[in-house]
């Protein structure tokens, strides 16, 4: 229940960033790629987290979310490319709880370097929160 993890995480932030607010209305949340995340499972989590900490600022809240395609470029050559999910759900269940094995699963296309960087696609970002003030 990876979902629920980020989603706790992601409350706990806006929980904070909303503090002043009466009513949270809409946020939206930029998704990585590599999460490999089930939406719906994140979603259900993020509103139910979201009212048991507090009922009334978050009980009307609409939450929209963009996946954002991820994208390597590798050290060695430049070469950038983008992620394919592996035949080997050992391999894409690994990289969906610790995104960061993907160094560990892939090289680059190109030449073969395993040194490349994650250029975007992985991480949640809250995008904008809107609500009422108090």
């Amino acid at each position: 229940m990876h979902e629920w993890a980020l989603a706790e995480a992601v409350i706990a932030f806006l929980m904070s960033a909303s503090h002043g607010m009466r009513r949270v209305r809409c946020v939206k949340l930029r998704i990585g790629e590599l999460y490999q995340m089930d939406m719906d499972i994140f979603i259900t989590a993020l509103h139910e987290i979201a009212i048991a900490e507090d009922s009334k600022r978050f009980a009307d809240m609409k939450i929209t979310w963009e996946k954002e395609k991820a994208l390597f470029k590798c050290r060695h050559c430049g070469n950038e490319w983008n992620f394919k999910r592996r035949e080997d759900d050992e391999e894409n269940e690994a990289i969906h709880f610790l995104p960061e094995l993907i160094h560990a699963f892939s090289r680059c296309p190109a030449c073969g370097c395993p040194d490349f960087d994650v250029v975007r696609g992985k991480g949640i970002l809250v995008e904008r929160i809107e609500g009422e003030q108090q």
